[in-house]
């Protein structure tokens, strides 16, 4: 079990350590402005490790919101001597998206680049995640896929609750690609071989297997496809606009937050594997 934990962190880290060239270096130092006494913040509500809210009611306000960008956040709230307000009750993505768009939110952590449901949103650089997107497969099939050729001729799935950049679903058009619901039905299509491989974000789908014991009965390629990057993002019509951009990019460039946000990542996954350890895996695992 130590191994495997210890193969999955160094595989994490080694998906993580080209994150940090993506840095830009945007507006100089501001004053904070005397109106801003608070800053509202909106991420995914069930993406983790990317956002996700910890809790046995999930819908409760203020329920515990975690992310890996939480040492930015904190430390901005901290520099600035603000509250920052976690928008827990948007857990529909699409309204919270449309929340930020429209200057009801000032920050969303969690975007992707020229992707239309950002519009009216400014990114945030450095980009210090990477959300890869990689082939699942069944461990005695993953010898069968060694390129994106080799998926031509396989039927695949996708798990409908994943958010994906306008680039990756360009991409993913030419394949044979079926919609699960969601994840138990995704890996229900794998094993009863509906399907030959499942294509995912390479971190939600992990601990989705987690979470469904199955993470030690699929075979994960060992090379990903598109690694994505991921950023956080400020409303065009926030009030603070320009400071909060200038002062998360000051914070995102500094080494110490970097690594805590890829420790962040592994520490979430470490999480997941102790909670569901001895999960008993659905019934479906013993078709052939």
């Amino acid at each position: 079990m130590k191994k495997s934990i210890f193969s999955l962190f160094l595989t994490i880290f080694c998906l993580l350590a080209s994150s940090n060239a993506d840095a830009l270096i945007i507006q100089h130092q501001a004053p904070k402005p005397r109106s801003m006494n608070d800053i509202k913040i909106v991420s995914f509500a069930d993406y983790a490790p990317f956002g996700y809210i910890e809790g046995e009611n999930k819908f409760v306000k203020f329920e515990k919101f975690v992310t890996p960008y939480s040492s930015i956040i904190e430390k901005f709230g901290n520099d600035n001597k603000i509250e920052v307000k976690h928008n827990t009750w948007l857990t529909d993505y699409k309204k919270a998206t449309r929340a930020v768009r429209a200057g009801e939110v000032d920050i969303i952590i969690g975007m992707y680049h020229n992707t239309k449901q950002y519009k009216g949103i400014d990114i945030i650089y450095p980009a210090l995640i990477k959300n890869p997107i990689t082939i699942f497969t069944l461990p005695h099939k993953i010898k069968d896929i060694k390129n994106l050729s080799d998926l031509k001729n396989l039927k695949g799935a996708i798990n409908g609750k994943e958010h994906l950049s306008d680039y990756v679903k360009d991409k993913i058009l030419p394949y044979n690609i079926k919609v699960a619901k969601d994840s138990n039905e995704l890996f229900k299509m794998l094993f009863t071989n509906e399907v030959d491989y499942i294509m995912g974000s390479h971190y939600y789908t992990l601990i989705e297997a987690i979470k469904l014991g199955l993470k030690d009965k699929i075979g994960i390629a060992k090379q990903t496809i598109w690694p994505v990057p991921m950023f956080m993002g400020v409303s065009k019509l926030s009030r603070h606009r320009n400071y909060i951009a200038t002062n998360l990019t000051r914070i995102s460039e500094s080494p110490e937050v970097q690594k805590n946000i890829q420790q962040n990542i592994v520490d979430s996954i470490y999480k997941f594997e102790k909670l569901y350890k001895g999960v008993v895996p659905p019934s479906y695992t013993v078709i052939k």
